[in-house]
Formats: C-alpha cells, sequence, structure tokens
C-alpha cells in the first residue's frame, strides 16, 4: 500500500512539474506586461539590454479587460519602409519568427487581454552643449512611425486558422492582406519615405 502511494505521488508530482504553464482565467496586467513581448517574439533581447523605452504598457483593469501596447525599436537607416509595414503586420498577427505566437493565440492565452497594439518607433541621436565650458552631452529623439492594432472581438469574428493568416501575409499583398485585419493602423509616411 505504502509503495502505491508513493507511485501515485511521484507519478502526480511529475504530471505537475511536466506540464505548461497555467495562466489564470483571469490573467493579470503583471502577466500580460511581463509575458506577451515574448510570447509574440518581438523582444528577442534580455530586459536589461533593450532601449528604455522598449517594454510593454498595459492600460485597464480585470473587470473591464486589458490593452496592451508593445513599444519596439526599430532602426529604419537601412531598412525598406514597405517591409516594416509588412513586418507591424506579421509581428502582429502572425509572431516574430518561427517562435513567436500571433494574436490569435496571445488572445487564447491572456484571457483578460481584450487588445493589442503594436508600436515601432526609431531613436535619432545626437549632441547639444552642456552648461559647464566644453561639455557634450547626447541626445536622443523618439520618432513613433508605425502603430498597428488589433482587438480580441474583431479578430475573432474574422475566423481563419493562424496557417492560413501566415500564408496570406507572406509576399507582395502582405500590406493589403495585414489592413484587413487590424482595427488600427497609423504609418509615419513622412518619416518613413525620408528613410528609404
Amino acid at each position: 500500500m505504502i509503495k502505491f502511494m508513493r507511485n501515485v505521488i511521484s507519478v502526480a508530482l511529475l504530471a505537475f512539474l511536466m506540464a505548461p504553464p497555467a495562466y489564470a482565467a483571469n490573467s493579470s496586467s503583471r502577466e500580460i506586461r511581463d509575458q506577451l513581448g515574448e510570447f509574440m517574439g518581438i523582444f528577442l533581447t534580455v530586459p536589461n539590454r533593450r532601449h528604455a523605452k522598449e517594454r510593454v504598457v498595459v492600460r485597464g483593469n480585470q473587470r473591464s479587460g486589458y490593452i496592451a501596447d508593445i513599444w519596439h525599436w526599430r532602426s529604419l537607416s537601412k531598412r525598406n519602409s514597405a517591409e516594416e509595414k509588412c513586418h507591424a503586420y506579421t509581428w502582429l498577427l502572425a509572431g516574430r519568427g518561427l517562435y513567436g505566437k500571433g494574436a490569435g493565440e496571445a488572445f487564447d492565452r491572456f484571457p483578460g487581454l481584450k487588445e493589442i497594439n503594436l508600436r515601432f518607433f526609431d531613436v535619432q541621436t545626437g549632441t547639444k552643449l552642456g552648461k559647464k565650458k566644453g561639455e557634450v552631452l547626447p541626445t536622443e529623439k523618439i520618432i513613433p512611425y508605425a502603430r498597428v492594432g488589433v482587438s480580441k472581438r474583431s479578430f475573432q469574428r474574422k475566423k481563419t486558422s493562424e496557417e492560413q493568416l501566415e500564408k496570406s501575409l507572406q509576399g507582395r499583398r502582405c500590406s493589403s492582406v495585414g489592413a484587413k485585419y487590424v482595427d488600427k493602423n497609423w504609418f509615419n509616411n513622412a518619416y518613413l519615405g525620408s528613410r528609404k
């Protein structure tokens, strides 16, 4: 009998340890803030290696739902502006890279999440004269250039499989397909055009 109980406890403990992380049906703003960027594959570096503005900002509450804004620095110095628009749609809807998950899976993983916004920004650096003689100080100017967002309600209404959506976001039609699935899209075309 004791041997049987030991085996039952061992199996239960093993099942508990091997189970995927459980997320409560009422995911908190802290869980969303700490895990959403990595879940979608947006951030590839550890937090202390990111720019101070690269972060997930969560607004709202448990009762009304949470809105997450993911801020990500994408330098445009050597990038194509059309590709940046496509990246914004793809990263939001299908996730970044092989391991990133899209908005649909994020809404499933974090049930309290009602909207996700992905915001790209660039940083212009320079210098200015300080108050002391001969002092030169660094400057930074944050320039937001893309914002795409999707709500849980509208995304679930469009009923499409993750695989089908990911395939349709590849190729030349990426921007037109992506625009159909998002609720919010804004691009600073003047800045994007000036960076060619």
